[in-house]
């Protein structure tokens, strides 16, 4: 069973999800106990409909904010004294080279604030219905696009955790999920065309969001997936995600593998080798290099875990750090190497031995010996939960942000 059912069975209640878009956003909910009644929420402040402009407003000191949503929207004439409303600030998380966007004072802050704003909706919404504790037995389901990357996933956490929405930055109570996968989903449990296809044949095609509404989108969808034989739209296309994430919380195993979209791998030491860069080499001869734990393109099981064990490189090490980088270069080999980037740090804080003044230098040479350091990645549906455990002393470590020492394999 999986860490995301096993909380789920245990401890949720509501599921609800979020659906945090470039120009609308919205949100659905549901009770354990009543799982097909998937409500989503059409009531904001001067506005009726599934979704509310993703658009904030604040005051003139820039920090406090004035209103959010419709209610943020310019009404009657525009004033040159007016402060405008924020907008658009999701594309900074999709943000290219290419992209020109607005400059924004910090566009972290204003996704923080957004969804604290949300947030606060949503968990009144939450306690008019049940008395429940947010923070323990509601799962949060955040829909993200599929550009999303390790890096723009750890960020939205982030924004997540500030906003309120969960109590500790790591809880296990939000979950993320493509907004594809959700549609498919929603589709899946919906849409009797869908239940019926046959494997290997497309025999069916739905168009899901907002946009699928167009007339002019699906005849020119139908004119170029002519050999598709149905081509339809589900009821209410623009919750379709909504409603996706939803089922997927209340079904945490709805998807079931995925394709690494990249090469994940740790710094570790070697003994240094002629041609070695000499950034990369260290005073005592040893070099550090990429040491890979999982390739991209490798198809796993959501919640697959992939374990690496390291020895200390010194019997006086206190410490231990693992940074995990990723790449899509096809064979990196070192840290620096074009392409490779830091995703996370996790430290390991070694115990000191007690009878330090009592052990000859034998002693302390076989006991760093016996120490073996496990590295495990857990591949959820979107996101990597990297753990580590001392295997002699059976200590289990989470992720931090401090730096450490060097490893080697």
């Amino acid at each position: 069973m999986s860490l995301s059912a096993s909380l789920l069975k245990e401890d949720i209640r509501v599921v609800v999800s979020i659906d945090f878009g470039t120009t609308y956003s919205g949100y659905g909910y549901a009770n354990r106990i009543n799982p097909d009644d998937i409500v989503v929420e059409n009531r904001w402040i001067g506005h009726i409909g599934h979704k509310t402009p993703t658009i904030i407003k604040y005051e003139d000191d820039n920090t406090t904010v004035q209103c959010w949503g419709s209610s943020a929207l310019p009404t009657g004439m525009r004033n040159s004294d007016q402060k405008k409303p924020i907008q658009l600030f999701k594309l900074y998380l999709l943000k290219e080279p290419s992209m020109e966007l607005p400059e924004l004072p910090d566009h972290e802050r204003i996704i923080i604030d957004y969804l604290r704003e949300l947030g606060e909706k949503i968990k009144e919404n939450i306690n008019s219905n049940w008395g429940v504790d947010f923070n323990s037995q509601v799962l949060i389901v955040l829909t993200i696009p599929t550009e999303f990357d390790d890096e723009k996933i750890e960020t939205m956490r982030y924004c997540a955790y500030k906003a309120k929405l969960i109590q500790y930055e790591d809880s296990r109570n939000l979950i993320f999920i493509t907004e594809p996968e959700a549609a498919a989903i929603h589709c899946i449990n919906s849409v009797d065309e869908v239940r019926n296809l046959k494997r290997g044949v497309c025999s069916a095609m739905m168009l899901v969001g907002g946009f699928s509404e167009s007339k002019y989108l699906q005849d020119r969808i139908k004119n170029e997936f002519n050999i598709v034989p149905k081509i339809s739209v589900p009821p209410l296309p623009v919750i379709a995600v909504i409603k996706g994430g939803v089922k997927f919380g209340l079904e945490v195993e709805s998807v079931v593998k995925r394709v690494l979209k990249r090469t994940y791998g740790t710094n570790v030491v070697r003994k240094s080798k002629l041609g070695d860069p000499q950034s990369e080499m260290l005073p005592n001869g040893y070099t550090v290099v990429f040491e890979t734990i999982a390739n991209r393109g490798k198809e796993i099981l959501v919640n697959d875990k992939v374990i690496k064990e390291f020895k200390l490189s010194s019997s006086t090490q206190r410490s231990v750090n693992f940074n995990i980088y990723v790449t899509k270069e096809p064979e990196a080999k070192f840290c620096n190497d074009p392409g490779v980037s830091l995703l996370r740090r996790l430290e390991i804080e070694l115990p000191d031995d007690d009878d330090d003044d009592n052990d000859d230098d034998d002693d302390d040479d076989d006991d760093y010996d016996d120490v073996i350091i496990s590295l495990t990645l857990t591949f959820g549906t979107v996101e990597i939960l990297a753990t580590a455990k001392n295997k002699k002393t059976g200590e289990n470590y989470r992720i931090n942000q401090k730096p450490g020492v060097r490893i080697r394999s």
